[in-house]
């Protein structure tokens, strides 16, 4: 490789330097351009002693940019996860991490950094959970910056969640359902004919809100009361408006039995729907050519549970909270289903949820078991 030199020297003399290539340990190409030595032979020995140097050790890279690396990890964990799982991460890390960090060197990240962006986090109106997750996000990119790049495990010890209180533990379970009589309350202020009937369908089958709206005729056998559970509707890909994909779990594949109200609904909703022109069973149950979207869903429901004049359960409820999210549906499920003398086991098979989770989800909701914890205690007593 050529010296070079420098056409106003430093004041002590120094104007020649070296630039060469190399293949650092990751097998890229880099470019690399020396400190100036006072004289040709002095420039030609640092350039000797550093490619012998790039190729008996490993060489730190300190102007590889954040951003580089974290688009590196990126496409590591769309390698790793679910479609959905990898939006998810995308999304949050592109809002909350890719703000601060993108102009930054990898290595000049340090500490107080660190912190800073901590605090901002900490400081947005989101749940305690949330802020926990976008944290843990930022610690797995510079894990992966460490394993890769050499970064500072020092700095990457800093990146710490904030523990959660066993209040804030608790699930929206507690306060995100209602109950048969407001339900009642909920049908009756509902003017809409589809979307009473959509109320109806969650209420007494308890599906996620994208098993719902992927639902097509082909999925209802009204013959044998039952709905086929073995998809979901999502928006949150990258590559498409929306995609339809298999459930998460082996659990959440079931076939849901339907009660003789939500029979008859359909009936009369199919006899509407086969009126449109080109009508299939292809079609979404609920929306025919078009999937219902979930925000319209939520604006909708937010309406309707405010007209029923249903009270919040939720002990932090703010002006502007939702008093009863689609998800509700779900937990109104299970807590109809308890109330009528159903054990974690039947609940979990309808849901399409392990027992595990349903007794952890809904403990609280089973009033039985606490009656024999203190109907033992009594018996002992006696």
């Amino acid at each position: 490789m050529p010296v070079y030199e420098r056409k106003k020297p430093t004041k002590d003399g120094r104007k020649y330097f070296f630039r060469c290539y190399y293949r650092d340990k990751y097998g890229s190409s880099k470019q690399f351009t020396s400190k100036l030595y006072k004289g040709v032979r002095e420039c030609e020995k640092g350039e000797r002693i550093f490619l012998e140097e790039v190729e008996y050790r490993d060489l730190t890279d300190y102007t590889v940019m954040f951003i580089d690396v974290y688009n590196e990890w990126l496409e590591f964990k769309r390698s790793k996860v679910k479609e959905t799982t990898f939006y998810a991460y995308k999304t949050r890390t592109r809002k909350h991490i890719i703000p601060f960090f993108e102009k930054y060197k990898l290595h000049y990240i340090k500490i107080n950094d660190i912190l800073k962006w901590r605090d901002s986090i900490l400081k947005i109106n989101i749940t305690l959970q949330q802020r926990n997750r976008i944290i843990t996000d930022l610690k797995d990119v510079l894990e992966y910056a460490r394993d890769n790049y050499d970064f500072d495990n020092k700095v990457v010890s800093k990146v710490q969640t904030v523990k959660v209180s066993t209040i804030e533990k608790a699930n929206d379970s507690e306060w995100n359902y209602i109950t048969y009589e407001e339900y009642q309350k909920l049908i009756e202020a509902t003017d809409n004919i589809l979307y009473k009937r959509m109320f109806e369908f969650l209420y007494y089958t308890g599906l996620r809100i994208t098993e719902f709206i992927a639902l097509t005729w082909n999925d209802i056998d009204l013959d044998k009361k039952t709905v086929r559970i073995n998809k979901i509707l999502t928006t949150k890909v990258d590559y498409a408006k929306y995609d339809i994909l298999p459930p998460k779990t082996t659990n959440s594949i079931r076939t849901v039995d339907l009660p003789d109200n939500i029979v008859t609904m359909l009936k009369e909703h199919k006899s509407e729907e086969e009126k449109i022109k080109c009508f299939n069973n292809s079609m979404y149950v609920f929306g025919n050519i078009e999937y219902i979207k979930q925000s319209t869903f939520r604006r909708y429901l937010n309406h309707y549970v405010k007209l029923a004049k249903i009270e919040p359960k939720n002990p932090n409820y703010k002006d502007g909270d939702s008093i009863l999210t689609p998800h509700g549906f779900r937990h109104s499920q299970a807590s109809l289903l308890i109330n009528l003398g159903l054990d974690f086991k039947d609940v979990a098979e309808r849901l399409g949820d392990t027992p595990k989770m349903i007794e952890t989800t809904y403990y609280h909701m089973f009033p039985q078991k606490k009656s024999r914890t203190v109907n033992a205690l009594n018996s002992m007593l006696c």
